[in-house]
C-alpha cells in the first residue's frame, strides 16, 4: 500500500495526466488511499433486471426465467460479485463431475 501511495502522490507531476479508479467495495479501501482522489462518484447496484441480464453473461446455459429469479434473489449484488458466484458454481460442478457425483 505504501508504495502505491506514493506512486499516487507522484502522479501530481504529470499535470496533463488523470487517474480513474474504481472499485465495488469502497469499505474495503484504506482511508489514506481514498484521500487521494478529488471525487468519487457512486453508481448503485443494479436492479433485478440487470442482474438477470448479468447472469446471462456467465451462465448461458440458464432459461430466461432461471435468470429472472436468480435477479430477484441476487439482492445488492454487484456485476463482479454476480461473476464470482457463477465462478463458484461452476467449481462446485466441475469437482462433483471429477468425482462422479
Amino acid at each position: 500500500l505504501s508504495v502505491l501511495l506514493r506512486r499516487l502522490d507522484g502522479m501530481e507531476a504529470q499535470p496533463d495526466t488523470t487517474l480513474i479508479g474504481a472499485t465495488n467495495r469502497r469499505s474495503d479501501l484504506d482511508s489514506a488511499l481514498l484521500s487521494r482522489f478529488d471525487v468519487r462518484v457512486h453508481f448503485p447496484a443494479p436492479d433485478a433486471a440487470a442482474r438477470s441480464d448479468i447472469f446471462g453473461l456467465y451462465a448461458k446455459h440458464l432459461t430466461a426465467e432461471e435468470r429472472a429469479e436468480l435477479g430477484e434473489a441476487a439482492c445488492r449484488l454487484s456485476g463482479r460479485d454476480i461473476l464470482d458466484v457463477c465462478r463458484q458454481a461452476e467449481r462446485r460442478w466441475v469437482v462433483k463431475l471429477l468425482k462422479g457425483e
